[in-house]
């Protein structure tokens, strides 16, 4: 039987560029850092979310909302994207982090931390926001917490992920470009090579457009699939050139 969440914590800690027109920019003479919070309690019926910049302060609570019980049950667990020895340190002190606490039903308190960037958040992320996203639809207050995830949902349109690839445990790394926002550091994807195809381990995850990419954009070939790991062979040993 699988456990579920009596308490969910999501802190956000992060730079917002914002024009009178609501647009997210990038220019670094003109943002400013938020935090926001949204904390679901399940046995307190309780759902209570805040926001607070250097130029606006909001809150929301609602007590016995009598839903949450029914929406936080199987909810499934959120996965690290990393594995512990793996995961950077000193999050605090990055100008942009997350941090997620789940305390389940059996006892367990799980705390989730990484930089707040799309090729830094958790591993099936983006599935496990979409249920609290449709939970939250209703309530125009959480609006922004709602944006927040689509906005990091979404590669813009000119954006495309270079994946690192390695071919064996010792293999040298290469290049792969992706418009797939659902992989993660450790996945199996098939590529091509050469004249044919073979599976690789993604080591490491990138974000450019065509004007930066770190190789000639027609050049760099595409991943062809994603592997789920029932059906991923085993790595090939020898180096390949890509």
């Amino acid at each position: 039987m699988s456990r579920t969440l009596d308490y969910l914590k999501i802190e956000y800690h992060y730079k917002e560029y914002e024009t009178e027109f609501g647009i997210l920019l990038d220019d670094d003479d003109e943002y400013y850092y938020v935090d926001e919070t949204l904390e679901i309690n399940r046995r307190k019926h309780s759902l209570s979310y805040s926001r607070v910049s250097e130029i606006d302060k909001q809150s929301y609570e609602c007590l016995d909302m009598y839903e949450i019980p029914w929406f936080i049950d199987n909810f499934g667990e959120i996965e690290d994207k990393y594995m512990e020895e793996d995961m950077p340190s000193d999050f605090d002190k990055e100008e942009e982090y997350y941090r997620i606490e789940a305390v389940y039903d059996d006892g367990e308190d799980r705390l989730i931390r990484g930089h707040f960037s799309r090729r830094y958040l958790p591993k099936n992320y983006f599935d496990f926001m979409k249920k609290i996203s449709d939970f939250l639809q209703d309530r125009a207050n959480l609006c922004m917490f709602i944006r927040k995830w689509q906005y990091y949902r979404e590669l813009l349109d000119d954006e495309y992920y270079y994946v690192s690839v390695k071919f064996g445990r010792e293999g040298r790394e290469y290049y792969y470009k992706t418009r797939m926002t659902d992989l993660s550091i450790g996945d199996k994807v098939l590529v091509p090579v050469r004249d044919t195809q073979t599976v690789a381990t993604i080591s490491n995850i990138e974000i450019f457009n065509k004007d930066n990419a770190p190789l000639p954009f027609e050049k760099t070939r595409d991943i062809i699939e994603f592997i789920e790991d029932d059906d991923s062979d085993e790595d090939n040993d020898s180096d390949a050139d890509s």
